[in-house]
């Protein structure tokens, strides 16, 4: 693709200015599939938008093309334990790594903020209920 070289280009420019804080203002929508489908779009920006350097520093979270441990395709997972096991591995990377702090605070914050958020907030619930 034309956008791996690290010279500037006009499309490079259009996502860093136009699409990019859509992307993050996104991420705060209260609708899940919302969140899921923006971090699909973010996490393909991480694979291939090799000049962008906030991008750049979360490649290590792509796990190398492995499904499972993708934290893009983890953290919305319909499984808790890939959820929690997503988390484990940000917890990891955000430790080990140099982080920009914007990064935490436009992606990773927005992300942890609706599932640590209560219950009585959700618009619906994944919930069984048997009959008593």
């Amino acid at each position: 693709m034309f956008l791996h070289t690290g010279t500037s280009h006009p499309l490079l420019d259009l996502f860093n200015r136009t699409l990019y804080p859509s992307l993050r203002q996104a991420l705060r929508s209260k609708y899940e599939p919302v969140r899921s489908d923006v971090l699909g779009v973010i996490a393909f920006a991480v694979e291939t938008l090799d000049s962008h350097q906030s991008l750049q520093e979360l490649k290590p979270l792509l796990a190398a093309g492995d499904a499972e441990a993708d934290f893009f395709n983890s953290i919305h997972h319909i499984q808790v334990h890939r959820r929690t096991r997503a988390l484990h591995r940000l917890a990891e990377f955000l430790s080990g790594a140099p982080v920009r702090q914007s990064t935490v605070a436009n992606l990773f914050l927005p992300i942890i903020e609706h599932l640590t958020t209560g219950v009585e907030s959700l618009d619906y619930h994944f919930v069984n209920v048997e009959d008593a």
